[in-house]
């Protein structure tokens, strides 16, 4: 029924929106769509809404949420495609094969998968790295932004994957899946790996965790990236669309915006 009702919306809109390229050619090649139909809008991060936390701030969470001095971040929920069952196996990989006991952080709302992961974790020896806070309000998880080393995105399938364009607004290293739309998000600011191989997501996890230099790249070319992702960005590319489909003045500035190539 539900996919009943978004081919009638598709098929009565003037325009539909996609937040990437490859979501564009998903829907163009899924619906039937005529490729001039469906427009690229990229989303940004919302982190700027929150203040970034002080020292005694991110000590604060980070103690009232009983998480250790270094960790990495997964922002998700535990849904089948974002992947934490190849996330679990890769570190106990990392664990028996190395001696590295590499904590992630995992904050979402529970759903009818959690404790299936929980119990995965536990089987594979890594019950207490892998830890879920659940749902944490916004000014905390900005914290968590600011206090992890890292952010890892092992998701099988992204329209974008805001949570890496957060990662690079708040200057945190990403090593992130090459599935669907992420490689074209992350572009040549995190290290990729195949989220179906826990072998390759062990590998770039235990870069990330083990090299200083790497990161700092990484944060630095992040940082320069999300300028690309703002919000103000997207308010002002919907209005010149708005506009260009009212058959309204289009400004030197709406008509630089649709002529220019998506970012991502």
């Amino acid at each position: 029924e539900l996919w009943v009702l978004e081919r009638a919306g598709i098929e009565r809109a003037a325009m539909v929106i996609a937040m990437t390229s490859w979501g564009k050619r998903d829907l163009v090649e899924s619906y039937g769509l005529a490729d001039e139909k469906v427009r690229v809008v990229p989303w940004g991060s919302v982190l700027g809404a929150y203040p970034e936390p002080g020292e005694l701030e991110r000590e604060r969470i980070r103690l009232g949420l009983g998480l250790p001095e270094r960790f990495l971040l997964y922002p998700a929920g535990t849904w089948p495609h974002k992947n934490h069952r190849a996330l679990v196996d890769a570190l106990a990989l990392l664990r028996d094969r190395e001696g590295e006991e590499i904590p992630v952080v995992c904050p979402g709302g529970p759903n009818r998968y959690t404790e299936e992961v929980r119990s995965h974790a536990s089987a594979r020896g890594v019950g207490e790295s892998v830890l879920f806070p659940g749902f944490v309000e916004p000014a905390t998880l900005r914290a968590l932004y600011a206090i992890a080393i890292g952010l890892v995105y092992p998701s099988l399938f992204e329209g974008f994957g805001l949570p890496v364009c957060e990662a690079f607004s708040a200057g945190l290293p990403v090593a992130s899946s090459n599935a669907t739309s992420l490689p074209d998000l992350v572009g040549d600011a995190g290290v990729l790996f195949d989220p179906s191989d826990p072998e390759d997501i062990a590998a770039r996890v235990l870069e990330l965790w083990s090299d200083t230099c790497l990161r700092m790249r990484l944060a630095q070319r992040g940082v320069e990236r999300a300028r690309i992702f703002t919000f103000e960005r997207t308010a002002q590319l919907l209005r010149a669309h708005y506009r260009r489909l009212a058959g309204a003045a289009l400004s030197e500035h709406d008509r630089m915006l649709l002529g220019s190539p998506p970012p991502v």
